[in-house]
């Protein structure tokens, strides 16, 4: 073991600033009827709906708003810091939980600096601040010269022989995902063939059939089954992607079809007998979870999902 030597000891001085997380409840004239609880499918926080102006208590004067941590599922929504020197605009249209950097190390706290919300209340739960002293390592990096610097490990230091090539890690996964996946996704692949077989023959006939077939409620059904195991919540992911994507290639197919035969388009879900029988399945957890699940993909990354009903 004499090849692990100690690295010998670095006199380091910490020189950055001191870091504050600051809460909403920290903040001056709160109104405590504005806390709510939200919950996203990641996280559930306790927010306060900013409809008002908030000042900083002066124990936090001084101090520079590094940024904010907000939570909106709002359009046209936005949130404003102003100060003695100016003020700080950012739209949060749609963004759910999130933090984001003020990207300003001028936004010093004095007894005059609010923060507000503007055209809809938003959602505040609390900022990160710093002291003015320390070393914000401002300074501009050439990174294209530090790629081509030369810099040489001293040979006891230098481990990089015990490090096997990168390439080795990505055939070794490779190799786990062959084996792995149809392993992973033949219950899947089961459920959905047996499900097809209950349709085919009941679908052009049946508004039950119709929505059951929809991607809301396959989304949820899969939730609910591989929920019940430690091994379905790790496949879920891959479960969910491959539903989504074979939906989208029955879709494309369906669409090809009437294209070319237009006589083969479903009629409207309104026109069969089982219609108000049918509406029942929406409120179905498996098409509510499904369709929770669409609607948080689309708000936070923009996916579209085709959906034929």
């Amino acid at each position: 073991m004499k090849i692990f030597l100690y690295l010998e000891n670095i006199d380091i001085q910490n020189d950055n600033p001191n870091f504050i997380a600051l809460n909403v409840k920290e903040m001056k004239n709160i109104d405590e009827n504005n806390f709510k609880n939200k919950t996203s499918w990641l996280c559930q926080e306790e927010i306060y709906e900013l409809k008002n102006e908030l000042k900083f208590k002066s124990i936090y004067h001084n101090n520079i708003i590094l940024g904010v941590h907000a939570w909106n599922n709002q359009d046209n929504s936005e949130i404003e810091i102003k100060n003695d020197i100016g003020n700080f605009n950012r739209n949060l249209n749609h963004s759910f939980s999130f933090f984001f950097d003020t990207y300003n190390r001028n936004i010093k706290i004095t007894k005059n600096t609010t923060i507000l919300s503007k055209n809809n209340p938003v959602g505040f739960v609390g900022l990160l601040l710093a002291s003015t002293e320390g070393n914000y390592h401002n300074e501009n990096i050439d990174f294209k010269a530090l790629i081509k610097e030369n810099i040489e490990i001293e040979k006891e230091y230098n481990f990089n022989h015990l490090i096997p090539p990168i390439e080795w890690y990505k055939e070794i996964i490779d190799e786990y995902c062959s084996i792995m996946d149809p392993i992973k996704l033949e219950p899947l692949q089961n459920q959905i063939n047996t499900l097809k077989t209950q349709l085919s023959n009941t679908q052009a006939n049946s508004a039950k059939a119709r929505i059951q077939n929809q991607l809301s409620y396959k989304l949820g059904q899969a939730m609910i089954e591989n929920s019940k195991s430690i091994l379905g919540y790790i496949r879920m992911p891959y479960v969910l992607s491959y539903i989504k994507d074979k939906h989208k290639q029955e879709q494309k197919i369906y669409q090809e079809k009437i294209k070319k035969d237009p006589s083969l388009k479903l009629p409207p879900l309104e026109s069969y007998a089982d219609y108000n029988e049918a509406l029942k399945f929406k409120e179905h957890l498996s098409y509510k979870l499904g369709e929770a699940l669409i609607k948080a993909n689309n708000n936070w990354y923009g996916g579209v999902y085709q959906i034929v009903v």
